[in-house]
């Protein structure tokens, strides 16, 4: 006896239909469905019968999901929907289709992402399976061509929850091995080393995965600058993957060690040397970034800009350099603000060429982030707003580039006074 599911589709490919069919069938699911591919019929489908679950292309002949989810939100009470799409997902349509109503938005051509999420959607699995569901996406998520960390991690945290509430001692292990991962891929160094921390202490351990922990323990701890945590925790990576007789894993972890910084990196003799305290400072900064140790280069470039003074060329360099060092760590909103302050300091200095600069960056680094990039600049405009300090005729200009427009001269210059 398979779990009971309800399938109320909008599709105008009946071979796409079966196939859907086909796949959810295979998953263990006893499927009930309808097709539809108008508006008219989606309404008697829905007065027909309950359903568990809408699954509705995106675009159709006359109809679309998008209307179909319209249509659905005039009803007191509805269906979930998960929105397909043929084509690769764009971002800004999984947004839009999210923010209309949609419970998930994916593409039909990866199947083994599909049909987890339909049964997440729909709410027919069990509790103590939706863990595994939510894990699975997690991984999915993590293997794309182009990985999409977020969502990745948005189901690897419910996995790792659900998977600790039903005492799913593998599925907990991998919960916490994915989203270690994500987490240090993401630059969130700090939250990975709870998360795989957590997992280290708990009482039951799955020894297969216990190489990877480490590895990405080790990582973590080494771009937090804690070499010694780093270095032991590799240490043990190595070891155990030498006694599991995986040597190319084992040469991995040697690698990495033999990357670890110095133990009192400010002794090496290669850092450059300089009769300018300020330029000694914005070197030892370059050197300790382009070799690992974002924070002793933070450290050096806020020295420098406390020494830069009045002199807003010098101010620029440094916030350019603390900008970078923000985010190689993965502090985003920082990494903003510190082009923003870069911008003011090249204005202030009547150098609209570094001003331009510095816009570039703040571009870069807002499309890098997608809608998160925009969401961190309505929240610096907030608490600029809150703190009393006027910076819209700093932040526009930057804005209007990064949806490609121009920033003209005339407009680009210091405020006055």
């Amino acid at each position: 006896m398979g779990i009971p599911l309800r399938i109320l589709n909008v599709e105008d490919s009946e071979d796409d239909a079966l196939l859907l069919v086909r796949h959810l069938t295979r998953a263990g699911y006893e499927v009930t469905f309808e097709r539809v591919d108008t508006a008219l019929a989606l309404q008697e489908a829905l007065d027909r019968r309950e359903w568990d679950v809408v699954v509705a292309d995106y675009m159709l002949p006359g109809f679309s999901a998008p209307a179909a989810v319209a249509l659905l939100r005039q009803r007191t009470e509805h269906p979930p929907v998960v929105i397909l799409s043929g084509a690769v997902c764009d971002e800004i349509m999984c947004m839009e289709a999210l923010s209309s109503g949609a419970r998930d938005y994916l593409a039909k051509t990866y199947l083994s992402r599909l049909i987890p999420a339909i049964g997440l959607a729909a709410g027919v699995l069990a509790e103590a399976g939706r863990p595994a569901a939510h894990l699975t996406l997690c991984q999915e998520y993590m293997q794309l061509p182009e990985p999409n960390l977020p969502k990745a991690v948005f189901h690897g945290e419910q996995a790792l929850t659900g998977a600790e509430t039903h005492d799913l001692p593998e599925v907990y292990a991998l919960a916490a091995l994915c989203l270690g991962t994500c987490y240090v891929r993401m630059g969130w160094a700090g939250d990975a080393v709870k998360v795989l921390r957590r997992y280290l202490e708990g009482s039951k351990q799955t020894v297969v995965l216990e190489g990877e922990i480490h590895l990405q323990l080790g990582l973590a701890l080494q771009r937090l600058g804690d070499r010694a945590g780093a270095g032991q925790a590799l240490a043990h990576s190595r070891d155990w993957f030498a006694h599991m007789q995986m040597p190319a894993r084992a040469e991995e972890c040697a690698l990495y060690m033999a990357e670890l910084p110095l133990a009192n990196p400010e002794d090496d003799p290669q850092l450059p040397e300089t009769e300018d305290p300020l330029e000694g400072c914005l070197g030892r900064a370059e050197y300790f970034l382009l070799t690992g140790n974002p924070l002793l280069a933070v450290r050096q470039a806020i020295t420098a800009l406390q020494q830069s003074g009045k002199d807003m060329v010098r101010a620029f360099n440094c916030y350019i350099l603390l900008m970078r060092c923000a985010r190689v760590q993965g502090h985003h909103k920082d990494a903003l603000n510190f082009a923003i302050s870069a911008r003011v300091a090249a204005l202030e200095a009547q150098r609209h060429d570094m001003a331009f600069r510095a816009t570039q960056a703040f571009s870069e680094l807002c499309l890098g982030l997608g809608a998160r990039g925009e969401q961190l600049v309505e929240e610096l405009e907030q608490e600029y707003r809150e703190s009393g300090v006027e910076m819209t005729r700093y932040i526009g200009p930057m804005k209007e580039l990064m949806k490609g427009g121009t920033v003209p001269y005339g407009n680009s210059g210091p405020a006055a006074g």
